[in-house]
């Protein structure tokens, strides 16, 4: 094999493990947010939503809605959002029910005392920091 195909399959092992990286620092924020969002009727969970690009303002149903979805399928559909999602995207993990930021507050019962994503925020940093940094050549 010459020099220059070693270089260019080294770049896309590079590249595919950085898109890995993406992938799995995204949906780990997912997966944070999702389990410690506080559930009465489920709708704010359920509300949570991976996009590309830009945060996506959608809400889906109504509070009270009788509508019903467990983390597992909140989390499921943002990993399929993520399947195109690569080191250089701009990956969003957004909720944007009117109600959040009081959740995000503490203001039910239910939710964590420390937040919401705030406390899922410093989770995915402390985990992914370290990673991060290597994929970047140590910047």
């Amino acid at each position: 094999m010459s020099l220059r195909k070693d270089i260019e399959l080294f770049g896309e092992v590079v590249e595919a493990r950085g898109n890995a990286l993406a992938r799995k620092v995204a949906l780990t924020a997912l997966q944070g947010v999702t389990f410690r969002s506080p559930v009465d009727t489920g709708h704010f969970r359920r509300n949570w939503r991976v996009s590309q690009g830009k945060a996506e303002l959608v809400v889906r149903g109504k509070r009270g809605d009788g509508a019903t979805e467990g983390p597992g399928e909140t989390i499921s559909r943002g990993a399929d959002r993520l399947r195109s999602a690569g080191w250089n995207d701009s990956i969003h993990v957004s909720n944007h029910v009117e109600y959040g930021p009081y959740l995000e507050a503490g203001s039910s019962p239910q939710a964590p005392p420390n937040g919401i994503l705030g406390v899922t925020i410093d989770e995915v940093r402390a985990k992914f920091t370290g990673l991060v940094k290597e994929v970047r050549g140590g910047r």
